[in-house]
């Protein structure tokens, strides 16, 4: 198996899926990928969000290359991100075993079903980096780890109902430059939304290499 880093090709066959937003989908690429809990985001910034998000389905991200999708997509990423850093919700992976528990599920299919590259586990959501191998898609490795997490953390904190969003956001990566960029974020992220020092996950899979 290779755990290479394949950069998005314009030019090769790719997929835009349209659910409550688009995802942009090609064989051997690698994506960041984006879950959080279904409480993170506080109701007056979800309208905000919403917005973002119907402009984006009002879009053909082939047009022009898909220049505007892409730049109206950055800017939902970036909202997203700063909304979930404000720490909203009952914060469950604020609780090292909660958070070790789904960094378990992260590892799992590592080297199986995908590569693992850096990953953060933040109190109410989580980032990853992750290159599917075949037969396997994004939106089925990400559903795995969302269902069985939810079952055995609400089973561990004595909770029930709805953990997850049901769409996760997930950007394709198009370039080595773009890779790094997404790693110094993922570094970075604690620091900036003033995380406190174990309550958070830091960590890299089998990786990726040039």
């Amino acid at each position: 198996m290779d755990n290479r880093f394949i950069p998005f090709d314009p030019r090769v066959s790719y997929q835009v899926n349209r659910r409550k937003l688009p995802h942009w989908t090609q064989a051997e690429c690698t994506y960041f990928v984006t879950f959080h809990t279904a409480d993170s985001i506080p109701e007056e910034n979800l309208r905000i969000l919403l917005e973002e998000r119907d402009h984006l389905l009002k879009l053909d991200p082939r047009r022009k290359g898909g220049q505007t999708a892409r730049r109206l997509l950055y800017r939902y990423q970036k909202l997203l991100e700063r909304f979930l850093d404000l720490g909203h919700g009952a914060c469950p992976f604020q609780y090292p075993a909660v958070a070790r528990l789904l960094e378990s599920h992260l590892r799992q299919g590592d080297g199986k079903q995908y590569f693992l590259d850096h990953f953060v586990i933040m109190p109410n959501h989580c980032h990853t980096l992750v290159k599917p191998l075949e037969p396997f898609s994004l939106r089925e490795i990400v559903h795995g780890w969302k269902s069985v997490s939810a079952i055995e953390v609400n089973r561990l904190i004595d909770s029930s109902g709805q953990m997850w969003t049901h769409e996760s956001f997930d950007h394709i990566v198009r370039s080595w430059n773009d890779l790094e960029r997404f790693r110094r974020y993922l570094e970075e992220n604690p620091q900036k939304a003033h995380s406190q020092k174990g309550k958070y996950i830091l960590g890299k899979g089998s990786g990726l290499t040039a």
